[in-house]
């Protein structure tokens, strides 16, 4: 059997199902702006056997677009996802620019660096494949705590090296 013959239903699932993110993120002003909500899934509904677009109906309405960028369009809006987008900014601006003025030279760095990586790929990659970015913010979170400890850990030991005593940590993030 040929190869692509193989691949035609993989292919057109994911055509009508990234179509359909695309029409349910279009369909009004509002959806536009915020979105369609998720619906919740009935195992009582159709059963294993249903029609093909009964089936990309129950996916979409559970936010299973398969694509990163429908995912979040279809779901969350041209808001949610510039929430995203700022989320994303403010938690890596930081260690982003530390990776590149230092390069990894520490375990701390491998976060930051790992953090970055998984952004950016799911950045590249969200027009054909993903969902929710979950694991790329949980990374880019304990990247910028990571950030902030070892702040706070380098301006202890620039007050103990000039005699301040030893208090609790009272540095005012940025």
């Amino acid at each position: 059997m040929d190869i692509q013959a193989k691949l035609a239903g993989s292919d057109l699932w994911h055509a009508v199902l990234f179509d359909e993110g695309k029409r349910r993120w279009l369909t009004s002003p509002l959806t536009f702006l915020f979105g369609n909500r998720v619906h919740r899934f009935d195992m009582n509904v159709g059963g294993y056997w249903a029609d093909f677009f009964y089936t990309v109906k129950v996916a979409a309405n559970t936010a299973r677009y398969e694509s990163g960028l429908w995912t979040v369009l279809a779901t969350t809006g041209l808001v949610g996802a510039a929430l995203y987008v700022a989320t994303f900014f403010t938690l890596l601006r930081d260690s982003v620019r530390i990776l590149f003025r230092e390069r990894i030279t520490d375990l701390n760095h491998l976060i930051y660096f790992v953090a970055a990586s998984h952004a950016l790929l799911y950045f590249l990659f969200a027009p054909v494949s993903g969902g929710f970015p979950g694991v790329e913010l949980m990374w880019a979170g304990l990247a910028c705590i990571t950030y902030r400890d070892e702040r706070i850990r380098k301006e202890k030991l620039r007050l103990e090296s000039e005699g301040v005593p030893n208090r609790p940590a009272t540095l005012i993030i940025r």
